[in-house]
């Protein structure tokens, strides 16, 4: 019994370093074959000015109207941090890589509910892996895929808490709503819409 726990365990571990890998390896090829470069930061109607993020940050959030203040934030961060645009350009894109592989984390994660065969699972994280629209939001500065990762996320927390009834999932769907909404303002209504629900 316990042989067989190990190597289910194992093989799940097995599966992720492998699509980890996948992933690493098409990012590698994809950055250096086609020379993509992400956009400048400045680029959007969502985001800041940049000069503004960078010299005087939270008065900048507080009297932002239209603009995600979440996402915002996290590129005023990399301002503060890195020196000139080009390593901000840089870091962004590595936090969106990041983000897809999030992405696909949760899509493994919710791919294991439906007892899905190794096959089936590689199909569908390749597809994820080597989607041109994740791709490409990957060299973009602009939220979505910080949208899409709550979204995902969220999508796992609900799995788990109607299986589990565990309520600490409950919690983190609405840490997640939360932050949606301050991403993307168009998620609020949904938020609403659950704390009534619930």
């Amino acid at each position: 019994m316990i042989n067989n726990l190990l190597n289910h365990n194992f093989i799940k571990k097995y599966h992720l370093f492998l699509f980890l890998f996948f992933f690493i390896v098409s990012r590698l090829i994809i950055h250096n074959f086609f020379q993509i470069e992400i956009n400048d930061p400045n680029y959007g109607y969502h985001l800041l000015h940049v000069d503004f993020l960078k010299n005087d940050l939270l008065q900048s959030l507080l009297l932002l109207h239209s603009q995600p203040p979440l996402f915002n934030f996290i590129q005023g961060i990399f301002l503060k941090i890195f020196s000139n645009i080009q390593q901000v350009a840089l870091a962004f894109n590595f936090f969106n890589s990041f983000l897809s592989l999030g992405i696909i984390y949760y899509s493994f994660l919710i791919s294991n509910f439906f007892n899905i065969n190794f096959k089936q699972k590689l199909f569908l994280l390749l597809i994820l892996i080597l989607n041109p629209s994740i791709i490409f939001y990957e060299n973009l500065f602009s939220y979505h895929l910080l949208t899409t990762f709550l979204f995902i996320q969220i999508s796992y927390f609900f799995f788990k808490y109607f299986f589990s009834k565990d309520q600490k999932y409950e919690i983190f769907i609405y840490l997640s709503f939360s932050l949606l909404c301050l991403t993307w303002a168009a998620f609020q209504p949904i938020l609403i819409f659950f704390l009534h629900l619930f």
